[in-house]
């Protein structure tokens, strides 16, 4: 009866236009992707270019509320494109514009902001509820600056970490190519400190000098080349590295000099097509971005398991947080292992823990609440999200076997769509993850993070 049942369930989906991956798995166990209702979602960023006030940036974010489907508005992912395309509009209407090299940026001149950002802010609010769009995070401000000539002196004085303001951007007049600045880094800066160094703008690339031991990381922002950009990524002195496409441009996050460009950078695996092709795309994606990388010439392997060691890898990559530097405390994690810095940065930021005894069992197959919890992590690290009600949210069938440390992260995985449900409605908490189903959760993970 119950595996009539499963079949049935199976079945039903099928017909709805999902489809379930790994064959190999029973039917129960399979997990259930659907169509994404934001794959070709065009939200109105052609019209900010020409914003030069706050009424206009007010009409430009009713606009792009009132264009999305009921199936976007409800959607994380469409949540989340709604917030980047506020944001953006927030920083286009919120900068002054100089016209000499150097770039000197305080409280002072971000306090002459603060009316417009926050008439921005309160149209976002506004248009949130009458758009019925859920809310799921806070919006982050951005203040700054735009310049017309090809080379800016920057000079960000600390000060800016006592203002409204979560980024400070310093952009060419088109912005099309920008450097942001997190202003809390610089709230550790003492004895006068400022973060200084130069900006050298071409007409489709960057360079940064006087970055490099600083400690501080910035955000370079480059606008896409021909091609699709889900395989593009950002080049420093020509080699790939990790980025993302958020705001209509390439970011990386970064904290040394260099020239920044964008290259395209499709991979290929020939052992992929039996997969969803929303699997397929978030596999070619994030290897396109370098975050995960094939087992061999042309083949991912996605049935194969996912380490601990691998996933410190692949979440450092993903989210930008690595200490090359970093020394591991862990009994088990060898100082000259390839993993050793990547599981200490991993430790520091809280995404991974390790296991009574001083251990991180680096080789262990990660289990499924694993995964779910480091993706969860990882947002909340950088997002200010509302608070949730985890009970409400965790409906699987075998909700009870969440451990107790899981509950959390699992119920706010679920709320932002990070899971793949199974065909049963099993969580199934303690199954090792393959590198298929991995790679759709960081996929959708790494979306949301831009």
């Amino acid at each position: 009866m119950i595996k009539r049942l499963f079949t049935s369930v199976l079945a039903a989906v099928m017909a709805l236009g999902v489809a379930v991956f790994p064959a190999s798995a029973s039917a129960a166990e399979q997990y259930v992707y659907a169509d994404d209702p934001t794959v070709g979602m065009q939200l109105p960023y052609a019209s900010i270019a020409a914003i030069n006030d706050s009424a206009y940036a007010s009409r430009a974010i009713n606009f792009a509320g009132t264009s999305m489907t009921a199936a976007q508005k409800a959607s994380a992912n469409g949540i989340a494109a709604y917030c980047d395309f506020a944001e953006e509009v927030m920083a286009r209407v919120t900068f002054k514009l100089i016209k000499e090299a150097p770039c000197v940026i305080d409280k002072a001149l971000l306090d002459t902001q603060v009316l417009s950002s926050n008439y921005a802010y309160n149209e976002i609010a506004t248009d949130f509820y009458k758009s019925e769009i859920k809310q799921a995070r806070e919006v982050l401000r951005t203040g700054g600056v735009r310049t017309t000539v090809g080379t800016a002196n920057v000079s960000i004085d600390p000060s800016v970490s006592k203002t409204i303001f979560d980024i400070v951007r310093i952009s060419t007049s088109s912005a099309k190519l920008r450097v942001e600045v997190p202003t809390k880094q610089l709230a550790s800066f003492t004895d006068g400190k400022k973060l200084n160094f130069k900006i050298e703008f071409g007409a489709d690339k960057l360079t940064i000098t006087g970055l490099t031991g600083s400690g501080v990381y910035v955000d370079v922002g480059l606008p896409a080349i021909t091609g699709n950009v889900d395989f593009q990524t950002v080049a420093v002195g020509g080699v790939p590295m990790p980025s993302m496409y958020r705001r209509e441009a390439h970011y990386i996050t970064t904290n040394v000099d260099g020239v920044y460009t964008v290259v395209n950078n499709e991979k290929n695996f020939s052992d992929i097509g039996l997969l969803h092709p929303t699997v397929q795309h978030a596999i070619k994606m994030l290897s396109a971005k370098e975050i995960i990388g094939g087992v061999e010439a042309g083949k991912f392997d996605p049935a194969g398991s996912v380490t601990r060691a691998q996933m410190s890898k692949i979440i450092c990559l993903a989210t930008y947080r690595y200490n090359p530097a970093a020394k591991s405390e862990f009994t088990d994690v060898p100082a000259a292992s390839w993993f050793a810095p990547y599981v200490a940065s991993a430790k520091a930021y809280g995404y991974l823990n390790g296991y009574p005894g001083g251990k991180f069992e680096p080789n262990v197959a990660l289990p499924r609440d694993q995964l779910v919890a480091i993706c969860a992590r990882a947002m909340q690290g950088k997002y200010k999200f509302k608070p949730i009600d985890t009970a409400t949210l965790l409906t699987f069938t075998d909700a009870a076997a969440i451990p107790a440390w899981a509950r959390d992260p699992v119920a706010r995985a679920v709320n932002q769509q990070l899971i793949a449900p199974t065909a049963s409605g099993a969580f199934n908490p303690s199954s090792p993850v393959n590198r298929a189903d991995a790679a759709y959760m960081i996929a959708e993970m790494f979306r949301k993070l831009g």
